[in-house]
């Protein structure tokens, strides 16, 4: 569960005021989707390819994620959103790229995502809207 994916392999924590990132939450918010499997997960489902440029589907998507918690109403204000973190995350997703990887999605893999997102919200055990009781209409988890 702990095993180091390739953009936090050298990530570290100092107080020196060097190196500084904007949004510094959105660290927490990927590294939880990795922590849990919720990024293997995807990756497990969504198409790959060994071929020059091609985006990982599944980073593609929790990056999108993690920038639509950060504030961003658009592709393209997720991309500038992503800038801000190139130095941990790699390069930004460009908005036409997340553009191609959301109109690929057809029903199945739909399907097979949010099985995907329920079984590894389950995992989760916060209370905020991604557990069992959010797809309910529920914000918070049924209480005991």
């Amino acid at each position: 569960m702990s095993e180091r994916t390739g953009w936090d392999r050298g990530l570290s924590v100092t107080a020196d005021g060097k190196g500084l990132v904007g949004h510094a939450g959105a660290v927490l918010l990927r590294k939880l989707a990795d922590r849990i499997g919720l990024t293997r997960g995807l990756a497990e489902v969504l198409p790959t390819s060994t071929a020059a440029g091609w985006r990982e589907r599944a980073a593609v998507l929790v990056q999108l994620a993690v920038t639509i918690v950060l504030g961003a109403r658009s592709l393209l204000e997720a991309e500038q959103l992503q800038l801000h973190h190139q130095g941990l995350f790699g390069p930004a997703v460009s908005d036409s790229t997340t553009r191609r990887v959301l109109a690929g999605l057809d029903e199945q893999t739909l399907t097979r995502i949010g099985r995907c997102a329920d079984g590894y919200a389950a995992t989760c055990g916060c209370c905020c809207a991604c557990g069992p009781a959010a797809s309910r209409g529920s914000r918070w988890p049924d209480a005991p």
